[in-house]
């Protein structure tokens, strides 16, 4: 609600006082801080959520008769030998 409010005021102080550049300039440039900050949020909240996806299954396959030696291959580099699966 807050942010609906600020975005009014700003559209209507813009109006009242006529479109300039640098009004125009001024609201892309918030624009573009706004969608990057929401980016990052984002990209945060994605990145804790597959840490969190990674440790359940890792703990699935701790927890059950798997083969434990794919908890973590992930993180492997790519030229250290991975498991082979099934051999």
């Amino acid at each position: 609600m807050a942010v609906a409010a600020v975005i009014a005021i700003w559209v209507i102080f813009g109006l009242a006082t006529g479109p300039t550049n640098q009004w125009l300039l001024a609201t892309n440039m918030l624009g573009t801080l706004a969608i990057c900050f929401i980016l990052v949020l984002l990209q945060h909240s994605q990145n804790r959520d597959t840490r969190v996806l990674h440790t359940k299954v890792d703990e699935l396959i701790r927890s059950s008769g798997a083969r434990n030696h794919m908890i973590g291959v992930e993180r492997l580099e790519r030229d250290e030998d991975a498991p082979v699966v099934g051999g």
